[in-house]
């Protein structure tokens, strides 16, 4: 349940954000950039599709954190220190959300749950917010951390700080970033051609 602390932690930033860009996308285009903006419909129901996917993701999270607790008591490994169970952590998440996030997209029936974050014709920050109400798989990938000595509670934390990350690569405000950091990391020009 860590994980919807962060969420419900992070919902003022996720709105405050999403102001700051509704100001600062009309202010782009004006300047000529070939930018969407904000349409208030779109953006009602996109924050709809999010407060409806925290309360069913209690559901979902009380499910993968029981599984995450019996799976850590077969653990293959104790982790020697607490940074080397962050690192783990984030770099397990990060792994798992990849194969978990593919998968979306090529398997039909999970695609279907999938399909409303991808359903915007607008890209922009509350177009994150569109998560899905069924995400079955997380119920099983995510918990598999636990095998590798990741404590649940840590698993999960993860996982909010790994939403965080992925709400922020949602926007088209920020063009290109420098090219060493484009190099490795996921980043919101990369991300606007996989919504694209």
């Amino acid at each position: 349940m860590e994980h919807l602390l962060v969420l419900v932690i992070s919902i003022p930033v996720y709105l405050g954000g999403i102001a700051a860009e509704a100001v600062v996308l009309p202010r782009q285009r004006a300047a000529g950039r070939d930018v969407l903006g904000y349409e208030r419909r779109d953006t009602v129901a996109s924050i709809a599709m999010g407060a409806g996917s925290l309360v069913i993701g209690i559901v979902y999270a009380a499910a993968a954190t029981a599984l995450a607790e019996v799976l850590f008591r077969y653990r293959v490994v104790d982790l020697p220190n607490a940074a080397v169970a962050w690192v783990v952590a984030m770099v397990g998440w990060d792994l798992a959300y990849y194969w978990t996030h593919r998968w979306e997209h090529e398997v039909r029936f999970l695609w279907a749950g999938h399909v409303n974050h991808h359903s915007s014709e607008r890209y922009n920050l509350s177009t994150a917010l569109r998560q899905p109400w069924t995400p079955f798989l997380t119920v099983v990938t995510f918990p598999l951390l636990a095998l590798v000595g990741v404590e649940p509670w840590l698993i999960f934390m993860a996982g909010g700080l790994n939403l965080l990350y992925q709400y922020w690569i949602h926007t088209e405000a920020i063009d290109r970033l420098p090219r060493w950091f484009e190099a490795v990391m996921n980043t919101p020009s990369h991300h606007r051609v996989h919504h694209g």
